[in-house]
């Protein structure tokens, strides 16, 4: 997901830092529209608790950690007796890893984009695999996220390899620009792949959440779209090698998001794929079972459903 990184994601540490005495004269809020959105949240970081260049980026760096290692908790306290779900949480960690090399290098432009990149590409398959889980004893209803699946892999073949795009004449006309370079249709490829694993994640997640989560679930993805929406459009004008400082409003709002999506994805996969006696024990156990607080269940527990299933086939 670009949302985790990408040229659209907070993976260079920002320089803007201001004063006790500058916060007074930031510039007056903007007026409404596209082009305000980064000036706006300029506006914000000002009344923001503020952090140095090292800080910010270790602030991000800290995150995406934290990130991984929930998601990789979630796996194995509560899905190691379901492969599929399993593998969604092991994608979801691999993801956030992906990000984290992002931070982990920011002096390496090119290829800290390229990695978180291919964060979102992962997203779109833990879509497909919530998809799958939800629809596998329906051998009848074909599988709809195989174009977000093959359109994902579009995007990424060109990320790869990007090219410009010139604009027919009224269409320039319109948008005031000739055509598209190079870093921006790197731009746009970025904040399409990030849309396109929301909305798999959020079409896959549909069957296995409850109302509440998934509502839940997707005002987050609301989120981390407008926060890829909105530093993507400014950085839009700044040339590749010039890269526009973030700021500690994006810095934050992203760490929000990337906190906020972990603990919602986690806890509907989790809450799905556990076995039976373990969701029997409810929800003071799972958050003991979380804090390493709790023991597993005895393996007789786990194998008890499938001795019976083995017992009940025929010719056994």
């Amino acid at each position: 997901m670009a949302a985790f990184g990408g040229t659209t994601s907070p993976i260079v540490p920002p320089a803007f830092i201001m004063t006790e005495s500058s916060r007074w004269d930031a510039p007056a809020v903007p007026a409404v529209g596209p082009a305000s959105w980064g000036r706006r949240m300029d506006y914000i970081s000002s009344f923001l608790p503020q952090l140095g260049e090292a800080e910010r980026y270790g602030f991000g760096w800290a995150v995406a950690l934290m990130c991984v290692l929930a998601s990789a908790r979630f796996a194995f306290a509560f899905l190691r007796h379901n492969a599929r779900m399993f593998t969604v949480m092991a994608l979801f960690t691999c993801e956030w890893m992906c990000v984290l090399g992002g931070y982990s290098a920011p002096e390496e432009r090119k290829l800290a984009d390229l990695i978180t990149d291919i964060a979102s590409f992962i997203e779109i398959y833990i879509g497909g695999l919530l998809l799958l889980e939800t629809r596998r004893r329906d051998s009848d209803h074909p599988l709809d996220t195989s174009w977000l699946q093959t359109g994902g892999l579009a995007i990424l073949l060109f990320i790869a390899l990007p090219r410009q795009f010139d604009f027919p004449a009224p269409a320039a006309r319109l948008l005031g620009t000739a055509g598209l370079t190079v870093y921006q249709a790197k731009l746009s490829a970025s904040l399409a792949m990030a849309a396109i694993g929301s909305f798999s994640v959020g079409l896959g997640a549909r069957g296995v959440a409850t109302r509440k989560a998934y509502a839940v679930l997707v005002g987050i993805l609301g989120l981390y779209v407008l926060l890829e929406a909105a530093r993507t459009y400014d950085i839009w004008l700044v040339a590749e090698d010039d890269h526009k400082p973030m700021s500690v409003a994006f810095i934050y709002g992203f760490g929000l998001a990337k906190i906020s999506y972990t603990a919602s994805l986690g806890w509907i996969v989790a809450t799905h794929g556990m076995v039976a006696e373990m969701r029997e024990r409810g929800p003071g156990y799972w958050v003991r079972r979380f804090l390493l607080m709790a023991p597993d269940l005895p393996p007789h527990r786990h194998s008890a459903e499938p001795a019976a299933a083995q017992a009940a086939a025929p010719g056994a």
